[in-house]
């Protein structure tokens, strides 16, 4: 217990200036979202019908969606290792390549936990002051976010976790960075958004055209089952992050 207790306190050393910065700046952003949407709804005379809300509630999910990415993204930690020597001479202490990896992970859960009730406080917030109820999908697009974010930080971390010095790490840092950006540009493509922003024909937005569809995947997106898909996906995605964190450790110390 001592030792995943000083492994996570030193992942936190490093990334404390980092966890400060984002919930700074998601209090911020979410503070300057409840304040325009109050306006706004003042100067309507409130939500009059359920598409109003509907958009509502998807322009509320875009601040819970930025926390899920931000808590659970990688804070340069390992560039940090590589420039102190510290990823080398972690290869002859006694923690082993899986007890780090845990580590990297209990850091990440517990700042996202924070995260998390924010988002919840943050919704609540959001029920007060707009009559609201967008606590299921904010939620649920904060995990969303979480899987999606921790799934791409685990292709960069296959490729970057192979070098051993600065100057390889630059080189590879470059691929990985590379591969996240045409994994995001197949993504985007996926749901129907073309290089310029424009709407492709056969993509998922295209096919929203449709009230019936539309309607149909709102109350989708904001039921439980989508949450619970939401969180399962995220259990998925960390587990294929320790898989390959760990995997990559252990390569190293061969």
């Amino acid at each position: 217990m001592a030792l995943y207790k000083s492994l996570v306190y030193r992942e936190f050393r490093l990334s404390r200036s980092y966890y400060i910065l984002i919930t700074l700046l998601f209090v911020l952003f979410g503070t300057l979202v409840l304040i325009g949407m109050r306006v706004g709804i003042a100067l309507e005379g409130g939500l009059d019908n359920d598409a109003e809300e509907g958009i509502s509630i998807l322009i509320t999910s875009i601040v819970p969606a930025i926390g899920g990415f931000l808590s659970a993204r990688d804070a340069n930690n390992y560039k940090k290792d590589v420039k102190s020597g510290w990823a080398s001479y972690a290869r002859v202490l006694p923690a082993t390549a899986k007890q780090r990896a845990f580590a990297c992970i209990l850091l990440r859960l517990g700042f996202s936990a924070f995260m998390c009730l924010l988002t919840f406080v943050w919704a609540i917030l959001v029920r007060t002051a707009a009559d609201l109820n967008s606590t299921v999908p904010n939620i649920s697009m904060f995990l969303a976010a979480m899987a999606l974010t921790v799934l791409l930080d685990s292709v960069y971390s296959a490729v970057v976790m192979r070098t051993r010095d600065k100057k390889a790490f630059r080189k590879v840092a470059l691929i990985a960075a590379v591969a996240v950006i045409g994994t995001i540009e197949l993504i985007s493509k996926l749901i129907g958004r073309g290089e310029n922003g424009e709407l492709l024909d056969d993509g998922l937005l295209d096919k929203l055209k449709d009230p019936a569809s539309s309607q149909k995947l709102f109350d989708f997106l904001t039921s439980f089952t989508f949450l619970a898909i939401c969180a399962s996906a995220l259990i998925v995605a960390f587990a294929v992050y320790f898989i390959i964190v760990s995997k990559s450790l252990e390569r190293r110390e061969a």
